[in-house]
């Protein structure tokens, strides 16, 4: 019969691997607890709608989601921010703001080009601040981490998600048009092939005009006036019931209304070329957000957005933070759709991988449930990823003394098990020895578990010890 083996990506940890990320966890939780962030420890298994409402398709697509015995929809953890909201909805009114916690434990994504699909996620989540100083905090705690850790030369490399959203806030663009080019930021930064592949697809989805701009929804949206087209779209409606779906007539309507007005196609253009200038800029933190600034001015739009990066940073500037260890990138963007303001990725030069990062998501709580939208921001690191840079810790004083306890025959097992007690009490690990077998086999058991000594005991509790290096 074959044997059943793990499943891709899923790993057993042992040994070293187990111990180095013990400590890494442990160190994290201390220094969390002295800034103030209290634990919180959330179920693996949530209901799928509490990720699937606003996490993004990136993560959505990559999550473990079923169905379970009862027959409710569910998803094995991908991250922790949304469980924090959910449980900061539950008790909101019994804990003052602003409201810090901390976690760690496994969460799960689908990763079809890696070895890990299991990984281990420890962070801090504060609900309730809007200040720029619970910015700072945040990114101070970030890099102090690692620094706890032992890990130098780290770097936090910063982004504003909120820059964006105001953009597309001040050139009137739809909520469609507003998706679009959120998540086409990762192309945009990626130079001018990512900006021809973005443009191709806004003029798949009709958001900006091909030659024959008139058969895009905006050209037919001339041809009628808003009754008019009302008066087609609720004819349509009684002619097509199965449009509806779940929904009413009168959201159908609208939505199909916003899509027949479309958007200006002038104006979406002119938004994914301020974006995609946006995205290029990255760099020395002043330098940066000084190219930022007169990009703005260029295309006459409010600088308001920078004006608070900028006071993050000067915050930032003043934490214990060696120079070269902070950068701005507008280009960056983080994999989940609900960050709203600055957003920031850990990295080191010797990691191949990002070692964690996060950021401000104002509207999450609204989103989940709230009836208004509550400041929140975090992260999280990876800890398998930082354990790569901390390395395996030393061994214990307990782990370091490994005793073998032998009864001589059956009749000195009671005393060869009260020796391993009070060895035990003296902070050493003793294995009992619980087969028969001669010296050299027991010797070469020793040797291939780490044990440095072996200690034979009679009847009468009297020892003869043995060094397995010396044998």
């Amino acid at each position: 019969m074959e044997k059943i083996r793990r499943l891709q990506g899923m790993e057993d940890l042992a040994g070293p691997a187990w111990r180095a990320l013990r400590e890494v966890q442990q160190g994290l939780g201390s220094l969390f607890a002295r800034y103030g962030y209290v634990p919180l420890d959330t179920p693996l298994l949530e209901d799928a709608d509490l990720f699937l409402r606003k996490v993004g398709g990136e993560l959505a697509v990559r999550m473990y989601t079923f169905a379970d015995p009862g027959g409710n929809r569910v998803v094995l953890r991908p991250e922790f921010t949304a469980s924090v909201v959910r449980r900061y909805l539950e008790v909101e009114g019994s804990q003052p703001l602003p409201w810090r916690v901390q976690y760690c434990g496994p969460v799960f994504r689908y990763e079809s080009d890696t070895d890990r699909r299991q990984f281990t996620q420890a962070g801090v989540e504060i609900i309730g601040t809007d200040s720029a100083q619970a910015d700072a905090e945040v990114l101070d705690l970030a890099f102090a981490s690692l620094n706890a850790l032992g890990v130098t030369g780290h770097v936090l490399t910063v982004g504003d998600a909120g820059i964006y959203h105001s953009l597309v806030e001040q050139l009137g663009l739809s909520e469609r048009a507003r998706r679009f080019l959120l998540g086409s930021l990762a192309l945009l930064a990626e130079g001018e092939a990512g900006l021809a592949k973005v443009e191709e697809e806004a003029q798949r989805l009709h958001l900006i005009l091909t030659e024959t701009g008139d058969e895009t929804p905006s050209g037919l949206a001339t041809s009628f006036d808003e009754e008019a087209s009302r008066a087609l779209l609720r004819h349509l409606l009684v002619d097509a019931p199965e449009l509806l779906g779940q929904r009413t007539p009168q959201e159908v309507e609208e939505r199909l209304l916003s899509r027949l007005r479309g958007d200006r196609p002038k104006q979406v253009r002119k938004a994914l070329e301020v974006a995609f200038r946006l995205a290029s800029i990255r760099g020395e933190p002043s330098r940066a957000l000084g190219s930022a600034r007169v990009l703005i001015r260029e295309y006459k739009l409010s600088a308001e957005p920078l004006d608070r990066l900028a006071n993050l940073l000067e915050l930032a500037s003043q934490q214990e933070m060696p120079k070269g260890s902070l950068a701005l990138d507008l280009g960056l963007v983080r994999g989940v759709a609900y960050y709203t303001g600055f957003v920031f990725d850990v990295t080191h030069p010797s990691a191949p991988l990002v070692l964690g990062g996060g950021g401000r998501y104002d509207t999450l709580v609204r989103e989940l449930g709230h009836t208004r939208d509550v400041p929140a921001l975090g992260f999280a690191l990876t800890l398998e990823n930082v354990a790569g840079l901390v390395g395996v810790p030393a061994p214990t004083q307990a782990e370091q003394v490994k005793v073998l306890a032998v009864p001589e025959n059956k009749a000195a097992y009671n005393a060869a098990l009260r020796v391993a007690q009070a060895l035990r009490r003296q902070g050493k690990v003793v294995e009992m020895e619980l087969v028969e077998r001669s010296t050299d086999e027991r010797m070469a058991y020793a040797r291939a578990r780490g044990i440095q000594q072996v200690v034979v005991v009679d009847a009468k509790g009297r020892t003869v010890k043995r060094s397995v290096e010396e044998e």
